[in-house]
């Protein structure tokens, strides 16, 4: 089974329809982020939900929920209390009810790390590795939130980012994502 792993759209439907032409009716993985910085969080949200997307909540998505405050950055602030004013009852709840990780059967995934599903950022990965393997027990960690894709096996886990759909911050301004092969995962691994 094949399933696309997307994250950080951040409100972006356009890129997010042009990532879905390409996957067709895969099943989509989401690590967070559905909202902030674009101008269509609801289009966004619904077209997530309608194709029963599994999504987990990211730090934007938790900031729009919570009303939380960010000094260091006034325009961000900013977005987040516009899109909580323009997300419709239904999809201020959905967003509310989203979980910081979805695990299931091998997969872990989180926004962030999983020391901190939201707000830790995996940036170094030689160093981080070894201090992330003790933290989770799964063979693949899906996460987000750098905006930049990450592809690597590492003592026989597997460390994946699908970049940024919404705001690539890798040099290729194109949405990113990834295909994962899950039964060839699950072979190679067993």
């Amino acid at each position: 089974m094949k399933v696309a792993v997307i994250s950080d759209v951040h409100g972006n439907m356009p890129a997010l329809q042009a990532v879905l032409n390409e996957i067709g009716d895969m099943q989509i993985y989401c690590a967070g982020d559905l909202v902030g910085y674009g101008t269509q969080p609801n289009e966004v949200i619904e077209t997530l939900w309608e194709r029963n997307a599994v999504c987990i909540m990211g730090n934007h998505d938790y900031a729009v929920v919570k009303g939380h405050k960010y000094p260091e950055n006034k325009l961000i602030e900013e977005n987040w209390k516009w899109t909580k004013s323009v997300l419709t009852k239904s999809n201020l709840t959905y967003l509310k009810h989203l979980k910081t990780e979805y695990d299931e059967e091998n997969i872990l995934m989180v926004h962030g790390s999983p020391k901190d599903p939201i707000n830790e950022y995996i940036y170094d990965l030689d160093l981080q590795f070894d201090d992330l393997i003790p933290e989770f027990g799964e063979d693949i960690l899906i996460f987000g939130h750098t905006h930049i894709p990450v592809n690597r096996e590492y003592k026989g886990r597997l460390f994946l980012n699908p970049g940024s759909i919404g705001q690539p911050r890798d040099g290729d301004k194109r949405a990113s994502y990834a295909v994962l092969d899950v039964d060839w995962i699950r072979a190679k691994i067993s």
